[in-house]
């Protein structure tokens, strides 16, 4: 046994496995594992708790400024609709009051309006509203006698309905897009003999989305069950939608929220938004590495030099792999473990990348909650078989490690091998104590956007544990430097709909990803927000909790912040033409560019600002 410097020690152990020659590494029944002889552990236990489904009323808050959901059944994915408005920057609330709804000037029912779910009397004030007083926005409109209102004959209920073709955007990724699948199929309405204008088609020739427009108001008709939709994206359940799952733009939930974004602007003259950019800036963008391979971890030195000079940190997953299996060598030893170190004192985020690498992570048990090091020893016998590995395992003991032999600050990313996604992740990762996560690709989750995620991959419990999917990676052909014209164009699609941009480059080599890291760098410094998953994982944590009301005054609007988690560099959307006026405390700093308005410095608590100019 070769003894290391700082207690590590390469052993010979017996692991209580039949290890198999084929498809492995080698043969034999003694393993080769690192020792760390400073670390056992953690030695607290890990506890999923109990919990109930949250409730449509922790929702229902604000003023009548905000666009109000009447939600019409509880039983439904009005949480992912939620969520989706969240990450969209659209402040609503939710109410089962239809009385209280119709206060606002933009009404969402969801998810279905039918004479079994509303009485005549509300069925009645609905159209009222609709064409005399503000904007009705209908999902799935089934019955109720309101066809007249909408414009259409008949809703035709079918679960065959894939692809809706929108008539209103110009983007070419935007006029065509998946709204389910044979395996993950959404409940979708198609309005025949449409007399109101067609803003959408399913390929049957019945309408997806219908707008009529009266002297007082205008209804919408959607045929699209959205929270259906962002459920399938959010829950990482769309594995056979039509498309590319990576370097390529597909907004398909971000296209239904841009519509409604722009509805909601339309209707409500104290239109303010929360921004999804700290600083006001284009886009978000984080750099990411995974570090699985021995070689990858001097290279991570390099690449984490080049975004020093660039003057950007990045977030390097790592795991830390102390058992020589099918997959690689035992690499993290005393050499690993400094280069990492020196990742971290380069200012860089060190998150983990799970114990084994496992391509069966997502069929992995949850465990005990008391696994830790040197006790857990999953071992990977080959590409279709993994011995001992659970899913708390995996998520304490690389966490742990990271933090004993690398890193004083706290390890909260947390990104699987081979982008597995077992139901039970967001829970596990929230026990375990981690607060990030970027687990899916943005096409697979159907967004370019963050999201909270929901236990279990379902749409009933939301949980404090945030996502943001993976947009450019690096292993697909022709290599890296040779896609960044395709990759920047990407990137400039998801700015111009305020989302993010995640780019996962593995440091396994160095020529290509590193030039193309570089000339990526580059081409977005000055007008994108760089930085780690931590850094805007905690803006985004807090922003996404921030509360927005309008109250409109003649040409004056007055908006009122609660921003109950300490952050930076907020920015909010206000409307086209209005003038930053004054803003309380009077010590917060205001800087206006055009829409935006960028409130610098730590902003927390009660924050009033005050806009002229507000057209009509």
């Amino acid at each position: 046994m070769k003894e290391h410097a700082h207690g590590i020690r390469l052993a010979a152990m017996v692991l209580c496995v039949a290890i198999a020659c084929a498809g492995g590494i080698y043969c034999g029944s003694k393993v080769e594992v690192l020792e760390y002889a400073e670390c056992i552990g953690p030695a607290n236990a890990a506890k999923i708790p109990s919990a109930a489904n949250t409730q449509w009323t922790a929702f229902e808050r604000g003023t009548e400024s905000r666009l109000a959901i009447l939600l019409t059944e509880p039983d439904s994915a009005w949480l992912a609709l939620a969520h989706g408005l969240r990450s969209m920057g659209i402040p609503f609330t939710v109410t089962r009051d239809w009385q209280r709804a119709l206060r606002h000037r933009c009404v969402l029912v969801y998810p279905m309006i039918t004479g079994r779910l509303l009485d005549a009397e509300a069925l009645k004030e609905l159209a009222v509203f609709a064409r005399e007083k503000g904007t009705l926005i209908g999902v799935g409109v089934l019955g109720g006698g309101l066809n007249e209102l909408f414009g259409f004959k008949e809703a035709i209920e079918s679960n065959k309905r894939f692809m809706v073709k929108f008539n209103t955007f110009d983007a070419p990724e935007e006029e065509s897009v998946p709204v389910g699948s044979k395996a993950n199929s959404v409940g979708t309405y198609g309005y025949s003999e449409p007399s109101a204008e067609r803003l959408a088609d399913f390929p049957d020739g019945t309408a997806a989305l219908l707008s009529r427009k009266f002297p007082g108001g205008r209804a919408y008709a959607v045929g699209v069950d959205l929270g259906g939709l962002m459920g399938v994206g959010f829950n990482s359940r769309a594995e056979d939608f039509p498309g590319k799952l990576r370097n390529k733009y597909q907004p398909v939930i971000d296209v239904w929220l841009k519509w409604l974004k722009s509805v909601y602007r339309s209707s409500e003259p104290g239109r303010v938004l929360v921004g999804t950019v700290p600083d006001g800036r284009a886009v978000p963008i984080m750099i990411t590495h995974d570090v699985d391979y021995e070689k990858s971890i001097p290279n991570s030195i390099e690449y984490a030099k080049a975004e020093a000079e660039a003057g950007i940190k990045a977030t390097y997953f790592v795991q830390p792999k102390y058992i020589r299996d099918h997959n690689d060598v035992a690499y993290f030893g005393k050499e690993a473990v400094e280069a990492v170190k020196k990742l971290n004192e380069m200012g860089m985020e060190i998150a983990s990348h799970s114990i084994s690498h496992s391509k069966q992570f997502a069929q992995f048990p949850l465990g005990s909650g008391s696994e830790n090091y040197p006790d857990y020893r999953p071992f990977v016998r080959n590409q279709y078989e993994t011995d001992g590995g659970t899913l708390f395992g995996e998520l304490r003991v690389s966490k742990f490690l990271l933090e004993c032999l690398c890193t004083s600050p706290p390890v909260i990313s947390f990104r699987p091998g081979e982008l597995r996604k077992p139901d039970a992740l967001a829970q596990a990762l929230v026990a375990s104590g981690y607060r990030y996560c970027s687990v899916s690709t943005a096409n697979h989750s159907l967004t370019h956007l963050p999201f909270r995620i929901n236990r279990d991959r379902a749409s009933l419990i939301e949980t404090d544990m945030y996502e943001f999917p993976v947009t450019i990676e690096d292993e697909e052909l022709p290599e890296m430097d040779k896609r960044f014209d395709e990759a920047n164009d990407v990137t400039g699609k998801i700015a111009r709909n305020g989302g993010i941009c995640v780019v996962l480059i593995h440091p396994n080599v160095l020529d290509h990803k590193l030039r193309f890291m570089k000339r990526f760098i580059d081409a977005w410094k000055g007008k994108a927000w760089f930085g780690t998953m931590k850094d805007y994982g905690s803006w985004w944590a807090a922003r996404d909790r921030v509360e927005i009301d309008t109250k409109r005054t003649g040409g004056a609007l007055s908006v009122e912040l609660d921003v109950p988690v300490a952050m930076t560099d907020l920015t909010i959307i206000v409307p086209p033409g209005s003038r930053f006026a004054a803003a309380q405390p009077a010590a917060i700093t205001v800087k206006q560019e055009g829409e935006k308005l960028v409130l610098r410095g730590q902003i927390e608590g009660r924050i009033s600002l005050s806009l002229a100019g507000v057209a009509e």
